[in-house]
């Protein structure tokens, strides 16, 4: 995911949490490539577009990614 590609996917998703299974997920339905995991992380440490938070689900935490 490039810097321009990760600032369309939030103008798109503005307002709805995601987990990294229902973004890769979306890019699946759309036929685009994989989200490399990693530079997300990396990319979203470089906007406050994003806020990374966790959720309790059972006995199992999940990340959850914020949009605004």
């Amino acid at each position: 995911m490039e810097w321009q590609e990760f600032h369309s996917f939030i103008r798109e998703n503005k307002g709805k949490s995601l987990t990294i299974d229902q973004m890769q997920q979306q890019r699946r339905e759309n036929r685009l490539p994989e989200i490399n995991v990693l530079k997300f992380l990396a990319l979203i440490k470089q906007t406050s577009a994003i806020v990374h938070t966790y959720k309790r689900v059972g006995e199992q935490t999940i990340s959850v990614f914020e949009i605004r």
